[in-house]
């Protein structure tokens, strides 16, 4: 649907805010016009003069409608074209066709053909602006001056609805039973012929007399009337309020206070109403004397009232004027003197001034509303945006990665023998496919023949083979769709060289490295290694090639090194430091406090604050796969870990015997005296009720994938676990081995969410079939596409998948007419329009379905969409394959935009789909260097936008990092950040620890842009260091002076006053307090420790808040705290979080 913005923006809304424009200079030029003929008519001429002034306000009634009729001509003018006439081609493209002709090749004047085909127009243009840019300044401040148009209309008919509704409370009043005045009023109804009966009231509140309505008309009068005047006096008053029934101006008033409401803010058209009141008053006064006979009387009488003719606001008639409206004098004169002209109120030098100065103005807004024409005679029709892009998406190859992975996988075979030409028995083989964001990796070995058959699924595809005394082979990436196959045909290994790597400590002396391996960093699948240092730290990688290589090593005491990168010469040695670690120990006893033995701690997880090299990303465990073995309790229930990094946190699995028997969440390094209980062991048993064949029709494949799920620090459930359970034939099922927390998984006719806190047995899962299954497996969805609620055409492909193997992933072509597809009917279906031209869902591009939701009918809502399209290109010109691009709007926040894609062979890329309308930068980035191009916009003229993005020469930067003395600063991690402006919004990407320095200080950036714009450098967010932002200059090398941070220190307690270790404490200087160039958010040192201790090194001088991230702090506290470091000390006390009470178990 569209949004306010986008209706404000439209062509119809500049339409409506050209014409209220032009009412401006139209309105004055119909005063003036109106002046010149009042000041021609004399007084007595009054119905003349009424109709004069009655006729310009309905001219300039007439004058918005013939504006709306001619505006809307020229915004849809489409014809033949014509010499010197403006064309938009099919691609949006601006071709002058002219008269002048390619003389033949006669030589005869007069007759010639076109050098070359003409295009197809689309769409006659008007010519182009004189002032272009009054444009985009009206496009900009449209929105604006519509809703405040809008607002004013509705403040001015809420005005006139009070109007009426006040009117409304003279019904009200008491009847006149005054005999005089009620035969005074008959008598004037007789002679004007009035058929209708006048009601006569009075009301105490009213100043004058007042008339309302014309069927049942009702004269008002105030007490006074009926004893302050004569009875002459109140006959020619009463002949004057009846005037106004007699004359229906009741209904030429109520057309008046509606157009001053709809054009409030028209000076001419205020005019033009007062002047109608004028000349109404004038009238009915004729009227009245007329009836009594004598004008003099007439006029006295206006003159004794007029210091009781005061009427408040809220009081004025609706319907009919009082007595004494108008100006006094003005009316008496008229009275008196009727061959005169009368006077008008603004003057001839007053209207020509402001006809001039609101023609000057429009002059300007001419321009704009020019440009607006042209723009709506440019923009093309659905149809022909939908054409456009399919013409600009066909000239460009790209493959998108997720179509190659289909149900069919991609079979590798090929033999591996050395060189004398003897087969290789059971090769390693390291596969990877990456199919979009989904990636699947695997380890496997060739058959003793020194055959070679795997099947993998489809998508870019890199494989290499190992085999030990051998060099490695790593084949070139290809993309291979699903049911294809790769030969390699005969792989030949052959011998490759050693390279030494020796590991030391920070003081240069050997460390006893085990657990080392050493290969290709391309890969993430390898031979297992698992080699150990000699006596002097020296370890001989084999078979080395020449390629970067990633090392992973162990030692007890230290750090691990989880993945150190780089070429390993033939000459000399690699060395590679190895920092030492902090202990981390405790005890593991069981739910009665005992101690227990022989219990296995396996790291789950680990992950990286800072995220320094290294760092691996935690994964789920899953049953089998426990992961890497830490350390084993002693018999008192003691255990010591000593390799973990001082940065990470890290999330354990309690094995016993085998049995999982707790998982431990946040462990970093250095706590001490952890206590750790075991949970009981927990098995889940019981039976699944219903149609098993719903799950599988084949009872060998009945297994169900199930996940635990737990609420954690980082994110509400974290998935902690996973595993598959099979369903027997008689529905029993038996899941072992799981730990506290809520047991998910989703199959076919199968959901759970499930608390687990202990063993349970006779479980009753029931299958459920959704009611819109009709007992059928599918059944037809029909997809409608619909822009502000009416059918539409998109083309392009839209892409469904399911979990449910009848639907795994499917393409659709929009292009051959309804979508229709068959739908699993238990399962969920995500239908992806990232592949539409011409529209893109409102909503989102991905969206999920459950079953129950999946009607007969599908409409999805959409709105038009554009493309950018476009080339990345190194320095020299040449296309620069792979390159990441993507692109960002700031203005459109919340709209669904493409996911960062790679350029093709050819370094060509789509964007697609992009909404209309919006300033778009888009980016491409080579290693970590980041080019944009300014502002773009796909708008309705111009749905397709074609670039080129030149990535310049890569830089090194060289940085010298030393404190306040000018000494070096050693091993200080620094992070790197992109950081630009777009427009009025920022936009950054963080790529962590790129560098650290080294025993000199110095420390280098590779892959950065030569201008070194917007990157930013810091020290670690929870060091000692002040936590500042370094911007990067030219300056080779460029220094940094790290200054020492203010210090806070505080302690955490619960609700109970007791201490709470473990937590990790934040802080944050507020925006209008944080000096410049400091970081948004601090962490303290380390967690809290025994006594609930923490301390922040690292703050500004300025005033921070405090947070403890599982303590929740009372609600009768003062939100926002600030406190002072170096000056406050910080007492943070409230209740604990379940997630923060359970880490321990």
């Amino acid at each position: 649907m569209k949004t306010l913005l986008d209706i404000l923006q439209g062509p119809e809304s500049l339409r409506l805010a050209s014409v209220l424009l032009h009412s401006l200079w139209q309105g004055a030029a119909i005063a003036l016009v109106v002046a010149f003929c009042l000041r021609r008519v004399p007084a007595h001429q009054y119905d003349r003069r009424y109709t004069i002034a009655l006729g310009g306000l309905g001219a300039v009634l007439v004058s918005l409608f013939v504006t709306w009729s001619v505006l809307g001509v020229k915004w849809n003018l489409v014809g033949p074209p014509t010499p010197e006439a403006t064309f938009v081609d099919a691609h949006g493209a601006h071709a002058i066709a002219t008269a002048a002709l390619e003389p033949s090749p006669a030589g005869h004047e007069g007759h010639a053909e076109p050098a070359s085909p003409a295009p197809v127009p689309r769409r006659l243009a008007p010519p182009a602006a004189a002032w272009p840019t009054i444009g985009p300044v009206l496009r900009w401040a449209l929105p604006s001056l519509l809703v405040a148009w809008g607002l004013g209309c509705l403040l001015m008919l809420f005005r006139l609805s009070r109007q009426i509704l006040a009117a409304r409370a003279y019904v009200a009043a008491f009847p006149v039973l005054d005999p005089r005045l009620l035969e005074a009023v008959e008598r004037i109804r007789t002679a004007l012929g009035l058929r209708c009966h006048v009601r006569v009231l009075s009301l105490k509140q009213l100043a004058t007399p007042v008339v309302f309505g014309f069927w049942k008309p009702l004269l008002v009068v105030p007490l006074s009337f009926m004893t302050g005047l004569t009875p002459e006096q109140q006959y020619a008053i009463v002949a004057h309020e009846l005037a106004h029934i007699y004359r229906w101006d009741f209904v030429a008033n109520l057309v008046q206070l509606l157009v001053e409401s709809i054009l409030f803010f028209n000076p001419a058209v205020l005019w033009l109403s007062r002047q109608i009141r004028i000349e109404r008053e004038a009238c009915c006064d004729a009227i009245a004397i007329a009836l009594t006979e004598n004008p003099v009387d007439y006029a006295r009488t206006l003159a004794d009232w007029a210091d009781r003719m005061y009427v408040p606001p809220a009081l004025v008639p609706a319907f009919a004027e009082p007595a004494g409206s108008g100006s006094l004098v003005d009316r008496v004169r008229r009275i008196l003197f009727p061959n005169q002209t009368p006077h008008l109120r603004v003057g001839w030098l007053s209207l020509a001034a402001m006809l001039v100065l609101i023609a000057s103005a429009l002059g300007l807004v001419a321009c704009g509303t020019q440009w607006a024409v042209a723009q709506t005679a440019r923009a093309l029709s659905d149809a022909e945006r939908v054409e456009v892009l399919k013409e600009a998406r066909a000239a460009i190859p790209m493959v998108d990665d997720a179509d190659l992975r289909t149900e069919k996988p991609v079979r590798i075979i090929g033999t591996v023998k050395n060189e004398e030409g003897a087969s290789i028995p059971h090769v390693h083989l390291s596969i990877q496919s990456q199919a979009g964001n989904s990636g699947y990796s695997l380890g496997s070995n060739g058959g003793a023949d020194g055959t070679i058959k795997v099947t993998i699924p489809g998508g870019r595809i890199r494989t290499a083979i190992f085999a030990t005394g051998y060099a490695p082979v790593i084949f070139p990436e290809r993309r291979e769709a699903g049911g294809s196959e790769i030969d390699l045909g005969e792989v030949v290994l052959r011998k490759g060289r050693p390279a030494r790597i020796r590991f030391v400590n920070p003081q240069g002396k050997p460390v006893a490295a085990d657990r080392i391996s050493a290969a290709p960093a391309i890969l993430t699948s390898y031979p297992s290694a698992d080699k150990t240092a000699d006596a002097n730290g020296e370890f001989v990688a084999e078979n080395v090639i020449d390629v970067e290589y990633k090392v992973v090593a162990r030692a007890a005491g230290f750090q691990p090194i989880y993945a150190w990168k780089g070429m390993l010469p033939s000459e000399g040695v690699t060395t590679i430091e190895m920092l030492p670690a902090k202990v981390t120990s405790g005890r593991i006893v069981d739910e009665a406090g005992e101690p227990v033995p022989g219990v296995a701690i396996y790291c789950r997880a680990e992950r990286s604050e800072s995220r320094r090299p290294g760092t691996i990303v935690g994964h789920s465990y899953s049953h089998g796969s426990p992961g890497q073995l830490w350390a084993v309790s002693e018999q008192d229930g003691s255990f010591r870990i000593d390799q973990m990094a001082d940065d990470s946190r890290i999330e354990v699995l309690l094995m016993k015997e085998g049995v999982v028997r707790g998982l431990v969440e946040d462990v970093h390094a250095g706590q001490q005296e952890l206590a750790w209980t075991l949970d009981p062991e927990i098995t889940l048993r019981g039976r699944v009720e219903g149609d098993l064949n719903l799950i599988s029709k084949d009872p060998r494949y009945r297994s169900v994938f199930y996940s635990v799920l737990r609420d954690t620090k980082n994110q509400k459930r974290d998935q902690v676990l996973t595993g598959n359970f099979r369903i027997e034939e008689d529905g029993s099922f038996t899941i072992p081995n799981l730990v506290r927390g809520t047991l998910s998984f989703d199959s076919p006719g199968l959901k759970v969410d499930r608390p687990v806190t202990g063993s349970e047995s006779d479980i009753v899962f029931k299958l459920k079939t959704p009611d819109n299954a009709g007992g059928q497996e599918t059944r037809t969805v029909t997809v409608e596409f619909l822009y502000n609620g009416e059918p539409v055409h998109p083309a392009g492909q839209l892409v469904l998948e399911s979990y449910n193997s009848t639907l795994s992933r499917k393409r659709v072509d929009l292009s051959k007419g309804p979508v229709t597809f068959e739908a699993p009917t238990l399962a969920r279906v995500q239908i992806n329009g990232s592949r539409m031209l011409g529209f893109m869902p409102a909503k989102s591009l991905r969206q999920s379905f459950e079953p129950e939701e999946l009607a007969r009918t599908l409409s999805i809502a959409v709105v038009p969409a554009g493309m950018i399209a476009g080339t990345v290109r190194d320095a020299d010109g040449k296309p620069i394959a792979g390159a990441k691009v993507g692109v960002q709007m700031p203005e459109r926040a919340g709209i669904d935009l493409p996911e960062t894609l790679e350029a093709n062979d050819e370094g060509e890329f789509v964007l697609n789909p992009l909404p209309l309308r919006g300033d778009a930068y888009v980016y491409a980035q080579v290693e970590r260097a980041r080019v944009w191009t300014e502002a773009l916009t796909v708008d309705a003229a111009h749905p397709e936008q074609r670039i080129t993005l030149t990535v310049p020469r890569l830089r090194e930067v060289a940085i010298e990092v030393v404190d306040t003395d000018g000494k070096p600063v050693t091993d200080v991690p620094l992070v790197l950040e992109f950081d630009r402006k777009l427009g009025r919004s920022s936009v950054g990407s963080g790529y962590g620890v790129v560098a650290t320095t080294g025993r000199d200080g110095m420390a280098r950036i590779t892959g950065v842009n030569p201008d070194l714009e917007d990157y930013v450098l810091y020290p670690p967010k929870n060091g000692p260091w002040l936590g500042e932002r370094y911007r990067l200059t030219g300056k080779v090398p460029q220094r940094i002076v790290l200054k020492r941070g203010h210090v806070l220190t505080g302690r955490v307690l619960d609700e109970n006053g007791a201490p709470v270790p473990g937590v990790t404490m934040g802080a944050s200087c507020a925006e209008d307090s944080r000096p410049e160039n400091a970081l948004y958010y601090f962490t303290a040192e380390d967690k809290t420790d025994e006594e609930g201790r923490f301390r922040f090194s690292n703050l500004p001088a300025a005033p921070v808040s405090v947070t403890a991230h599982g303590v929740q702090e009372p609600p009768q506290l003062p939100p926002g705290r600030q406190f002072m470091p170096d000056v406050d000390e910080v007492t943070i006390q409230g209740k604990v979080a379940d997630w923060m009470r359970n880490r321990d178990r």
